[in-house]
């Protein structure tokens, strides 16, 4: 039975509602929405919940109302960064029936006249400026969700430090309404203020010099990380992204992280992924936050602790694992295994000859696949060029319930 509704309200209000949207509010007996939505309705009648401090405690007193018909005002579509992805962690869809308006995504694409396959959503509300960054390149599309009112004047300022100063910024405040305003300037030039906190950004990125990557391919270049030197390379780096292989939803657990490379790649390949990074050494942490932060991946959980059971056992269950640091521990290994999802991914990369005996009796018991990666860089030689060779690699990977 179909006892909750969630209909998407648009800035015009309730009378440009569709009919079906419209009779779906006739027959609710309860109202769910913000106080800001609750002005725009004429029918008091009803009875009203308004959103609390506590969203779960308001979803616990929604669920509670079942099967008392109930309705969720929501605004534009509610499917699109809203209530509705939350609800269906709560709810099955053959007892919710939605009712969008369109998305601020959609508006703002048929005002630029942008196509909806080019341009790219972030959302800035509740998270981190800096996980911005990730989505910058040349030429990019982007419709921001801000978070208030002072958002697009630290968007600006964002821009400019890292060389997207030229970036072509377009504000809109209250779009669909009679109140609709749009704004546009550039990073540089930005000047605006008294934004209204209800507003939505779109970037066409344009950098001369920009501080960051432009790809979000495995394999960035070993410069924009900060390290003490001890660090999984660029081209041993993209291999062991290839071999973890991310999926969206998919959970990485970085042991011995170091800088944060492989965490942070991770994160930047594949959106809607998550990582812990397991450091001991407090300098490497620091390392590690920085990267993380310059890179567009502030959402890294960063772990300060050596990497044992007593540590692990907190984290949520893997679908990847990579060992950098570590490798000489088969307690660690074995127990890392343990904890892998079925079809989980282990992937562990040690230099010394020692660990590569780990990694021999790995294979013995889970199975899987070692390689040696040699890699070489062509150096000059006095008056000539030769051939320096790092230090080889054995790289060994494994995946749960295959042989």
């Amino acid at each position: 039975m179909k006892w909750l509704s969630i209909i998407g309200v648009g800035e015009d209000g309730f009378e440009q509602l569709s009919k079906p949207a419209q009779a779906l509010l006739e027959q609710a007996e309860i109202l769910v929405s913000s106080h800001r939505i609750f002005d725009l309705l004429d029918d008091h009648e009803k009875e009203q919940i308004t959103w609390g401090n506590s969203f779960a405690e308001t979803i616990e007193k929604i669920m509670a109302l079942k099967p008392r018909k109930v309705c969720i005002l929501a605004t534009g579509d509610p499917m699109f960064f809203g209530i509705g992805n939350t609800l269906t962690r709560y709810i099955n869809a053959d007892e919710t029936e939605i009712v969008p308006s369109p998305s601020i995504f959609s508006l703002i694409c048929a005002k630029l006249m942008w196509s909806q396959r080019e341009a790219v959503a972030v959302s800035l509300h509740g998270r981190e400026l800096n996980s911005l960054l990730r989505f910058l390149h040349p030429g990019a599309k982007l419709v921001l969700l801000s978070h208030d009112g002072q958002t697009p004047k630290k968007v600006a300022e964002l821009l400019c430090h890292v060389g997207y100063e030229k970036t072509k910024i377009s504000i809109f405040e209250h779009l669909g309404s009679e109140q609709e305003t749009i704004s546009h300037t550039t990073a540089d030039k930005f000047t605006l203020d008294s934004i209204s906190g209800f507003n939505t950004i779109a970037l066409q990125c344009n950098a001369e010099q920009s501080t960051i990557p432009t790809s979000r391919n495995p394999g960035l270049a070993d410069h924009y990380f900060t390290s003490d030197g001890v660090m999984t390379k660029k081209h041993v780096r993209a291999l062991t992204l290839s071999s973890l292989a991310p999926k969206p939803g998919e959970i990485l657990w970085d042991i011995g992280a170091g800088s944060g490379t492989i965490a942070i790649e991770w994160l930047r390949s594949v959106e809607g992924t998550k990582a812990y990074a397991v450091e001991k050494l407090p300098e490497r942490i620091n390392y590690i936050r920085q990267n993380a932060n310059k890179l567009g991946t502030p959402e890294l959980t960063i772990i300060e602790s050596v990497a044992d059971s007593q540590t692990l056992e907190k984290l949520p269950e893997p679908d990847a694992i990579f060992i950098g640091g570590g490798s000489s521990d088969y307690e660690l290994i074995s127990y890392c295994w343990g904890r892998l999802k079925p079809n989980g991914r282990l992937v562990i990369n040690s230099v010394s000859v020692d660990a590569e005996q780990n990694l021999l009796k790995a294979i013995k018991k889970f199975g899987g696949e070692l390689s040696r990666i040699a890699i070489e860089h062509l150096q000059s030689l006095g008056q000539q060029q030769a051939w320096k060779p790092e230090r080889t690699i054995s790289h060994y990977y494994a995946q749960k319930g295959q042989s």
